[in-house]
């Protein structure tokens, strides 16, 4: 029996939660004879990407590339992406002692879509605004050359810790994802905001998301990103996502992995994400409690104080809507690696977002 067919018996396109808690070798393919998406957590991904083979044929393809870098000073975000019904390019700068936003984005709909992307979805280009975001074959290096309105950014990042996370969900109809997030690290950065250069030191950490699908149409999630150390100095990483109630279908997926000390783990549960909704329309939450599991060796009870919110509403009649929620704050608690290690004040941003395609 071949190694696709093994990961699908029982799979049900995807529902089943074990599918996503041991890492498993790379399938050869990204969609099955079926076409569905072949589900689970790889320790990489080296086989055919059959887009084309997917049930999902008036779905479309979408896909992007995502990094974000955090220094002493800044949050500075990066992003490429090619929805098909449009391409978008943005960067966002954050000054972490003002809270002060500095937010460029150009978005082109339909047949103005110029985002391109190379075969392996590892570049992805923009040539209206000369945007540029890459990483290596070897998913060893990522380059940066990125100009939207007065922001500017252009620089390398290698990539630190043993692995990154490559997990292929699926939601059946031919719809799935397949996604690497990793951590990086600055070799040399240049930042410039309305003609005024800022510090973005080598040794700088990041995370990055690469992502490409067919994609629900009705989704809501919840997501949260951190880099930084422990209080005893290890450096930590973490991604971890959570599907909510509007979200169709739902999926348990188990998509939360964590970088402690150059290792990578994956919750032994579901990340949930617990919080009281904000008081008013364009204000912060409350504090949030994430939860990812009590196994010892892959698990975290941790808290997220939101500081700054961003928000965006997008509504196109017939096409679709949006409500993005983005968080700024820290993030403390206590995650259980081969230790029990304690987090304090670790800068990090979340989600809470639905977009709807009509």
């Amino acid at each position: 029996m071949s190694r696709d067919s093994q990961l699908k018996i029982g799979a049900h396109h995807g529902a089943d939660p074990a599918l996503y808690v041991d890492m498993n070798p790379s399938p050869t393919r990204l969609i099955d004879d079926d076409g569905e998406y072949i589900p689970g957590w790889f320790e990489d991904f080296r086989g055919e990407l059959n887009t084309g083979a997917s049930r999902a044929r008036w779905t479309p393809l979408q896909s992007w590339f995502h990094v974000q870098f955090v220094s002493a000073t800044h949050l500075v975000v990066a992003n490429i992406a090619d929805l098909r019904l449009g391409g978008n390019v943005a960067l966002l700068v954050l000054d972490r002692d003002t809270g002060q936003l500095c937010h460029g984005a150009r978005t082109r709909l339909l047949w103005r879509n110029g985002i391109r992307h190379c075969e392996a979805y590892r570049t992805f280009e923009d040539p209206d605004t000369g945007s540029r975001l890459s990483i290596d074959e070897r998913l060893q290096r990522v380059e940066i050359d990125m100009t939207v309105g007065g922001l500017r950014l252009v620089g390398q990042a290698r990539a630190i810790f043993d692995r990154p996370f490559v997990q292929t969900t699926s939601y059946g109809g031919g719809r799935g994802t397949l996604q690497w997030w990793g951590c990086l690290e600055v070799e040399e950065m240049s930042l410039v905001v309305d003609g005024s250069e800022r510090a973005i030191p080598p040794g700088t950490l990041g995370l990055y998301d690469r992502t490409l699908g067919h994609r629900r149409s009705r989704q809501n999630w919840n997501w949260l990103a951190a880099i930084g150390e422990t209080v005893d100095g290890e450096r930590f990483a973490i991604q971890a996502a959570q599907d909510r109630g509007r979200a169709a279908p739902l999926r348990t997926i188990h998509k939360a992995p964590m970088w402690l000390d150059g290792e990578l783990l994956t919750p032994s549960s579901e990340a949930k994400f617990t919080y009281a909704p904000p008081p008013g329309p364009d204000e912060v939450t409350g504090d949030w409690a994430i939860d990812l599991g009590e196994a010892p060796g892959r698990s975290a009870s941790l808290t997220f104080r939101p500081a700054v919110r961003r928000r965006e509403r997008t509504r196109l009649p017939g096409v679709l809507r949006a409500d993005f929620n983005q968080y700024y704050g820290e993030l403390s608690g206590v995650v259980r690696g081969r230790r029990e290690v304690e987090l304090r004040g670790v800068f990090a941003v979340a989600e809470d977002s639905f977009l709807s395609l009509l």
